[in-house]
């Protein structure tokens, strides 16, 4: 008999100090691993709060460059085109926006189909706008062309109100009013910018030899306020004339995200806005809608490896240069083959007969257009639409 067959065997195992040692490492390595996910966790929280303040600093000062640009378009002769300025509010005239249906708002400068018909052309006198923060009320009189057509330039009130959802008595919302339609939040989480108002204003001074200088409204010139209701009447001088001296505005903003404590962030912001309309002559007078240019002859021009463009030819309209003498510029417009909605090209002022234009602004390659001309009177009002008769492809 083998007397190894009688020893005990060995159990493959761990010993208790081992398995000590083994949960201190596993402990070590998950302690490590949370603290990483800890870390990546907070930063990407900082990247969003990061995110949320820059939105909200492009989305306000965005909202007011692209509608304070328009201060001044499409009035008709002796309406206002800045009402007020003040240092939290600024008021003002521009035919912005069209819903699309309105064929005599075939001029504004944006088209949203689902706006009401309130906002869209000038107040009455029956049912004036309140200035915020004041007890002015707008308008002092009714802007018709021909005391017929009401002006389709309405009425744009951008003003800071306290922020009434936050406790923080610092805080403040941009808020957006047209016409007597319910004010509208454009962005908030705004504070005032240390030292300046929300709002400044910056005028044009020509010298006695001609030179142009931009100075800065006083404060004590401020609020700035058309106070006659006929612009450029024999009355309308002195502080009244002083709104139509306004050039640029300036913008002045402290934009946070929101949050409090250890996790806020904020961002100052100044920036210059022009209001290149402001103050310009008006024309007085404008007879009928103007008649339709001569046919348009569309050719593409671009050559292999260069930018699509097009060429455009076409003869003014009797209206330019005979008959009531009153077309100021031209419109283009452009679709693409299979779709029926027009969209607007360029302009081009008037002066000249024939015209020929080439430009290549927004074609795209490898397609296939209409293009279109209307002629424009200084009402604003655009003739009939003539169209080119064939397709013109672009390489």
């Amino acid at each position: 008999m083998n007397s190894s067959s009688s020893r005990p065997k060995l159990e493959a195992g761990f010993t208790l100090v081992e398995l000590m040692i083994a949960m201190v490492v596993l402990s070590g390595v998950m302690a490590s691993a949370v603290a990483v996910l800890r870390s990546q966790s907070a930063g990407f929280r900082r990247g969003s709060l990061r995110t949320e303040l820059t939105q909200n600093v492009r989305y306000a000062v965005g909202t007011l460059d692209r509608t304070l640009r328009t201060l001044g378009s499409g009035v008709v002769p002796r309406q206002p085109m800045l009402i007020y300025g003040g240092n939290s509010a600024i008021v003002f005239n521009a035919n912005f926006a069209t819903d699309g249906v309105d064929v005599e708002d075939g001029n504004a400068v944006y088209s949203n189909p689902d706006l009401p018909a309130g906002a869209t052309i000038s107040m009455l006198t029956t049912a004036p706008l309140t200035i915020y923060g004041t007890a002015i009320t707008y308008p002092a009189a009714n802007y018709t062309l021909g005391g017929v057509t009401p002006s389709r330039a309405e009425t744009i009130m951008f003003y800071f109100t306290p922020d009434g959802a936050t406790a923080d008595p610092n805080d403040f919302a941009l808020m957006q009013q047209v016409n007597t339609q319910p004010p509208e939040l454009v962005a908030r989480n705004i504070r005032a910018y240390p030292g300046r108002p929300f709002f400044q204003y910056w005028y044009e001074k020509v010298d006695n030899v001609g030179v142009t200088t931009s100075l800065q409204l006083p404060a004590a010139s401020v609020p700035v306020r058309h106070t006659d209701p006929q612009h450029g009447s024999t009355t309308d001088i002195g502080a009244s004339a002083l709104a139509d001296s306004v050039r640029m505005v300036r913008v002045n903003l402290l934009v946070t995200n929101g949050a409090t404590g250890a996790e806020l962030r904020s961002q100052q912001l100044s920036t210059m806005i022009r209001v290149p309309n402001n103050g310009l002559v008006q024309l007085q007078s404008c007879g009928d809608r103007p008649v339709t240019p001569g046919g348009l002859l569309g050719t593409a021009t671009n050559l292999a490896g260069d930018p699509p463009s097009v060429r455009l030819q076409w003869t003014s309209s009797p209206d330019e240069i005979g008959g009531q003498k009153d077309v100021s510029q031209y419109n283009l417009y452009y679709r693409l083959v299979g779709n029926p909605a027009w969209e607007v090209f360029s302009s081009l002022p008037a002066g000249s007969n024939p015209y020929d234009f080439e430009t290549g602004e927004g074609l795209v390659g490898a397609s296939s257009y209409f293009f279109a001309v209307t002629a424009q009177d200084c009402s604003p009002r655009e003739s009939a639409m003539v169209a080119t008769v064939a397709q013109v492809d672009i390489p």
